[in-house]
């Protein structure tokens, strides 16, 4: 009896021993999954960061790019505006050399005018 208590008692500890390794391989995978549970975490946490800090670039290019937009058609509107302007001016002076023209014709024949006019003066005399 005693040799089959001893016996009992050695296969209990052996299994309490197992039960403890089993406890303590089960508390490391415990450990192992939660450290790999946290830089998972990490890792999603820098992921968002990223993508916030390229959400935020696109955004800035694209303001950028408004910017741009605007200027350019700034840039489109001044030209017209000069091209305008410049036409404006070469018509300006197309009349001017209309008028000069005139001018030149009018003292031409008033210059005649007073020659015929001295002339028929001079006959008089």
């Amino acid at each position: 009896v005693a040799a089959e208590r001893q016996r009992l008692e050695t296969e209990a500890r052996e299994k309490e021993a197992a039960l403890q390794a089993h406890a303590v391989e089960a508390a490391e995978k415990e450990g192992r999954l939660a450290a790999m549970a946290a830089e998972r975490e990490r890792l999603e946490v820098a992921a968002a960061e990223k993508e916030a800090a390229l959400q935020a670039q696109a955004a800035e290019a694209a303001e950028k790019e408004g910017v741009l937009a605007e200027m350019a058609a700034d840039r489109v509107r001044l030209e017209a505006e000069a091209a305008e302007k410049e036409a404006a001016l070469e018509k300006q002076a197309a009349e001017a050399e209309v008028k000069e023209g005139r001018l030149a014709m009018m003292a031409e024949e008033k210059t005649r005018l007073e020659a015929e006019a001295a002339a028929v003066s001079y006959t008089h005399l």
